[in-house]
């Protein structure tokens, strides 16, 4: 549309109502300039474009979690580990494929939404091919209600997987490390105790020769 006085083009609504007037059929338009609308709802757009793309580039698993423990949200990170599904579960289906519940006896989310406290904590939790992963997970609240209660939380996680299977792999190896020292240890001992009843004989046959001649 374009406006009377400026001939500038705008963005418009138009609302047609049929109505009889004298007895004669018009059509009767009303024509509302959504420019401003229109202009606010493509910023918000873009945005939430950049916004998710930013997200999206972030190799930490990020997801946000309602008060019900369902998943309502997951960044792209978190959709290819376990998931495009992973929204609309429940946070202990997704990672720990539990039907009822947290594995864990102590829940961290459950401990964000209580207090409103960021938490801290290592995990074990098995992705979309059965496959078992390690993560270190922050949780903080994300969205609150006008009382200031907390209505989600957004945890981010990090893969700590390789890592993990480095630390358990030195402690195998320190393991068996320990194991062959003391087998060695023992060995020296009984080379030692052999070496003693070694002496001990030659020196009880050098006594008996002596008795002897």
């Amino acid at each position: 549309h374009k406006r009377l006085n400026t001939q500038e083009i705008f963005l418009a609504e138009v609302l047609l109502n049929s109505m009889e007037l004298d007895g004669q059929k018009i059509i009767q338009a009303v024509v509302r300039d959504v420019t401003e609308r229109k202009r606010a709802e493509q910023e918000i757009r873009e945005s939430r474009s950049k916004l998710n793309a930013m997200l999206g580039a972030i190799s930490d698993h990020m997801t946000m979690v309602d008060r019900d423990f369902t998943i309502i949200w997951a960044n792209m990170t978190a959709q290819s580990k376990f998931g495009e599904e992973i929204v609309g579960k429940k946070c202990y289906q997704a990672y720990h494929d539990s039907p009822d519940g947290c594995p864990k006896t102590k829940c961290s989310l459950k401990d964000c939404f209580e207090t409103g406290k960021v938490q801290r904590w290592d995990s074990v939790v098995t992705d979309k091919q059965g496959e078992t992963c390690y993560f270190h997970s922050t949780v903080s609240v994300a969205m609150s209600d006008s009382e200031g209660k907390p209505q989600a939380v957004i945890q981010i996680s990090r893969d700590v997987t390789e890592e993990k299977k480095a630390e358990l792999a030195l402690i195998e190896a320190n393991k068996e490390l320990e194991a062959a020292n003391k087998e060695m240890r023992q060995m020296q001992g009984q080379l030692v105790q052999n070496e003693k009843l070694a002496s001990i004989g030659q020196l009880a046959a050098g006594v008996a020769h002596e008795m002897n001649t």
